[in-house]
């Protein structure tokens, strides 16, 4: 069942994509311009969106941009920049010549960045609005954190991350509720792991990648299930907007960590790229009072020894992290769109103080995503998912590697909304596919699950 709905996904980008390439038009149209303050200065990284259609493009440092048309007569251009007013643009692309120059007016009731978040599920209306928290990419670069732990302590009030001696993982308490009870969605899709200790492994979260943070407070399982009854945590990830970016980054805090990141992308026309690597590592230190109980040893050879433990200390063991992600984005048709990312995070940790193994944590995922507007009011979504985490032991004494802990989760989805006069319509199905792996059941034994939703 698992491969059949693979094989269908695959099928159908296969054939929108053949359909697509096998109807083009060899007659292409460009549309470009500039787009500037009212000061005429260039704004770098603004929006141009060609209404109905999913061809959109991000200006470059100099307020630049440039997008291909197949269809000729009248476009209408949606251009966006945070602070500023929104406007529509009609270009008519038989009398279209030289750029389309156009200057954005600053708002006057300049607001933070709005969201606007809608359900499916039907509520009282003094219920309506939904508290909505946004950690933006300025926020981010502000603070500029080591990890996604440090930033959340810092961004959402009440929340609060400590760290289990037993499993050596960090776990996190968000207004009272456990781990347990909060969703972390990346991108608006589950990841897998979800049942390690009640928490996620935090550390799988790149902050070098991440675009903004929406945070959904309150219960939320009617719309996510039980375990966003604390709420919800969506990370969106970078992705190219712009013709041409490039980061290196790196940042040294001695035994506190070190992390390192390049990334390079880009759109042109129909085909956009961004790729990702950080590599981050951090020493293993110990907390604790600074006074010590001291313990006296004595071998059998007469020598004695004193040693000098701290008084309810706790070690937080290092790692070594190397983190790599690839998206690909590319425009069939003017109403036709596919995404496809795929990941591979490794963490090696140090080894714990009197043991003979070494944690591994490993994940791999891959990420499918197809958009077609049917019409200018109807719109089909198309997505699969696949994620792969593991924790591993490697017992380096013998040269075996065993696998203690592994959560495999495929999603596929199809939605279909509609909005017909004053009415709206909205369908879709999703199927859940879960592997579960875990020592502490007998054997060493898995389970498997499935799950259906129309």
């Amino acid at each position: 069942m698992k491969k059949l709905f693979l094989l269908l996904f695959l099928g159908t980008v296969a054939s929108v994509t053949v359909f697509a390439e096998s109807s083009d038009i060899a007659t292409a149209y460009f549309i470009e311009g500039c787009i500037t303050d009212e000061n005429k200065e260039p704004l770098p990284g603004a929006s141009v969106v060609i209404k109905g259609t999913t061809l959109g493009v991000g200006t470059n440092t100099g307020g630049l941009f440039s997008l291909r048309t197949r269809r000729g007569g009248t476009h209408t251009l949606m251009i966006s920049f945070t602070g500023y007013i929104p406007q529509e643009v009609e270009v008519d692309l038989e009398k279209y010549k030289g750029n389309v120059n156009i200057q954005l007016q600053q708002s006057k009731n300049q607001l933070d960045e709005v969201i606007v978040t809608g359900s499916n599920t039907e509520r009282p209306l003094k219920d309506v609005p939904v508290l909505t928290r946004v950690i933006t990419a300025k926020d981010i670069q502000a603070l500029n954190p080591m990890s996604i732990e440090s930033l959340l302590e810092y961004e959402l009030p009440g929340l609060q991350i400590s760290y289990n001696s037993m499993s050596q993982m960090p776990q996190i308490t968000y207004q009272g509720v456990g781990g347990a009870y909060l969703l972390f969605l990346v991108d608006g899709e589950r990841v897998s792991g979800e049942g390690a200790d009640h928490n996620v492994d935090f550390t799988r979260f790149n902050v070098d990648d991440i675009e903004r943070i929406e945070v959904i407070k309150g219960a939320q399982s009617i719309a996510y299930g039980s375990n966003a009854l604390g709420g919800v945590i969506n990370i969106i990830t970078k992705k190219a907007t712009r013709p041409f970016t490039g980061t290196i980054t790196g940042r040294y805090a001695g035994s506190n960590g070190q992390k390192y990141t390049a990334s390079v992308g880009g759109k042109h026309n129909k085909f956009s790229t961004y790729t990702s690597f950080t590599y981050r590592t951090r020493d293993t230190y110990t907390i604790g009072d600074d006074e010590g109980k001291v313990s006296t040893t004595t071998t059998a050879d007469g020598t004695v020894s004193e040693k000098v433990a701290l008084v309810g200390s706790t070690t937080v063991y290092g790692y070594e992290i190397y983190d790599v992600s690839q998206k690909f984005g590319y425009s069939i048709t003017e109403k036709l769109s596919a995404d496809i990312k795929g990941q591979f995070y490794h963490n090696k940790r140090d080894i714990r103080t009197g043991y003979k193994f070494q944690d591994y944590f490993i994940d791999y995922a891959f990420n499918g995503k197809v958009k077609y507007l049917i019409a200018e009011n109807q719109q089909l979504n198309l997505s699969y998912v696949y994620d792969n985490y593991k924790k591993d032991k490697n017992y380096f004494d013998i040269d075996f590697v065993r696998t203690d802990y592994k959560n495999r989760t495929q999603i596929a989805k199809a939605d279909y909304s509609a909005n017909l006069g004053n009415h709206a319509f909205n369908a879709g199905f999703e199927g859940n596919f879960e592997y579960l792996k875990h020592y502490m059941m007998k054997d060493s034994s898995h389970v498997t699950n499935e799950a259906y939703a129309l």
